[in-house]
């Protein structure tokens, strides 16, 4: 059945990728399975018409959107504790 509500943004991909972004950043060679991963995670919210494709791209855009802003926090937070003297 098609879906007939709204269900803006399609968590399912939005955790995919933020995951895949994390993963990615932290090392390429994990791109190379959490990317996939994040596609077919799409993918499957399509197929199984529990999302229409704006709550999958809107979830997909959100979820890199979320990934990258974590990554620029942690190294905010990283920058300054680097710097911090130890007692």
């Amino acid at each position: 059945a098609r879906p007939r509500d709204y269900s803006f943004p399609s968590g399912h991909t939005m955790a995919g990728a933020i995951g895949a972004t994390i993963l990615t950043a932290a090392d390429r060679r994990f791109g190379w399975a959490a990317i996939p991963l994040a596609v077919l995670i799409a993918f499957s919210r399509l197929y199984l018409y529990v999302h229409f494709p704006s709550d999958v791209l809107g979830g997909a855009v959100l979820g890199v959107g979320i990934g990258l802003l974590m990554l620029y926090g942690e190294r905010q937070i990283a920058g300054r504790c680097k710097h911090r003297p130890l007692q």
